[in-house]
């Protein structure tokens, strides 16, 4: 799929910069659990972003970005 979007230019297209600005796509977004989140200590920091079709939320442990979450973006 990656392939055709950029052989017909799609990413230049009106409608998909449109898509990108109602669904606040790859603008992360960071916050910090103030309690035990996900199964994370107090006071990690989560970094929310939406890509096509999900909601990752990242934390960083242990020096690695991981993915902590995987949402469904459409519920």
């Amino acid at each position: 799929m990656r392939a055709h979007v950029v052989a017909t230019k799609a990413e230049h297209s009106q409608d998909y910069q449109a898509i990108l600005e109602d669904w606040d796509l790859y603008l992360p977004k960071a916050r910090t659990c103030n309690t035990e989140c996900l199964g994370l200590p107090k006071g990690t920091r989560l970094f929310e972003v939406n890509v096509p079709v999900f909601r990752l939320q990242v934390a960083e442990i242990k020096g690695k970005l991981r993915v902590v979450s995987a949402t469904d973006l459409f519920h």
